[in-house]
């Protein structure tokens, strides 16, 4: 393969890679989901939905509320964040330890 070949295939590739993870951060509805930061920086332990146990998480990464997923019995609002270890994470918040930024 020559080099220009593989540029545009690299090109394609990464156009693609950017149109996948852009639709991981809408509903089912195609409406965005609301960008939250956490209060607090550094890390800490929070319930995994999906690995059903306590998750070291840092909080600065990029999180996103999930709302068509109710509160929790405890009142805790489900966050998902897309780019940890190159998966996706779904964790439960206070919602006191949130605050709400907007749309991306």
């Amino acid at each position: 393969m020559q080099d220009e070949d593989l540029d545009k295939e690299i090109i394609i590739n990464t156009y693609k890679l950017a149109a996948k993870l852009q639709s991981n951060l809408k509903t089912t509805k195609k409406e965005l989901l609301k960008c939250v930061k956490f209060k607090e920086k550094g890390k800490g332990f929070y319930y995994s939905t999906a690995d059903k146990r306590p998750m070291y998480i840092n909080r600065q990464d990029e999180w996103y509320h999930v709302p068509f997923i109710e509160k929790d019995d405890q009142g805790r609002v489900c966050l998902y964040s897309p780019y940890l270890f190159k998966m996706a994470i779904f964790i439960l918040v206070p919602e006191d330890e949130i605050e709400y930024i907007g749309y991306n």
